[in-house]
C-alpha cells in the first residue's frame, strides 16, 4: 500500500474477519489437501502438494519439527491425523453482548431466543 493511503471503515472490517476466520481456512485447506495427496497420481505433484501441506501447517500453528517430520517423511496418515486435531479443537471466536440471567424477560434486554 502506498504511503498516506488508509483503509476505509468497510475495508477494515474485510480485514478483520479474514484474521478471525483465518485458522478454519487454513483447516479446510489442509483437509483438500490430504485429500488431494490420497488421488494425487505422479510424482511431480505429489511434491508441490506436499510442500503446501508443510506451509499450511506452520501458518496453522503447528510445532515446526512436526510439521518438517510430516513433511520429510511424507506420512499422510500423520498429516490427517493433524487436520483431525485441528478440527476436533473449537476455534476462538468473539462473543458479542449477551442477556445476563437477570435482563433476560425485562423489556427491551437483549435475549439468545432467536
Amino acid at each position: 500500500m502506498a504511503k498516506g493511503q488508509h483503509l476505509s471503515p468497510y475495508q477494515m472490517g474485510i480485514v478483520k474477519r479474514f484474521y478471525e476466520h483465518r485458522s478454519t481456512v487454513l483447516v479446510g485447506r489442509l483437509a483438500e489437501l490430504v485429500s488431494d495427496l490420497y488421488v494425487a497420481g505422479d510424482e511431480k505433484t505429489r511434491e508441490r502438494l506436499w510442500k503446501a501441506a508443510r506451509d499450511t501447517l506452520r501458518k496453522a500453528g503447528v510445532d515446526e519439527a512436526d510439521a518438517q517430520s510430516i513433511y520429510a517423511e511424507r506420512r499422510l496418515q500423520d498429516l490427517a491425523g493433524v487436520v483431525a486435531g485441528l478440527q476436533a479443537s473449537p476455534a476462538p471466536r468473539s462473543q458479542g453482548p449477551r442477556a445476563t440471567p437477570a435482563s433476560r424477560g425485562k423489556p427491551g434486554a437483549e435475549t439468545d431466543d432467536l
